[in-house]
């Protein structure tokens, strides 16, 4: 059983992992696909994948390219 400042700890880190990925998903919306009218509220982002099968996301995917996060794990080049 966690104890109280356990817990506490446990709960801000997930509060600042989760205004992370807020502010990161925010910055893709309005920087660089620069469509404002998608951003109604933050909550929204924090379970909202943007990810989608486009070009821009999926590029590497749809080209054949390894990841570099991937390339020592498989020994690719």
């Amino acid at each position: 059983m966690l104890i109280p400042d356990e817990l506490q700890a446990k709960h801000r880190r997930t509060r600042h992992h989760r205004a992370r990925i807020i502010e990161k998903r925010k910055r893709i919306i309005l920087d660089y696909w620069q469509s404002p009218e998608m951003f109604t509220h933050s909550g929204k982002l924090a379970k909202w994948n943007l990810s989608c099968n486009c070009w821009m996301c999926k590029g590497e995917k749809k080209a054949g390219i390894e990841k570099p996060k991937y390339r020592l794990a498989t020994g690719g080049d």
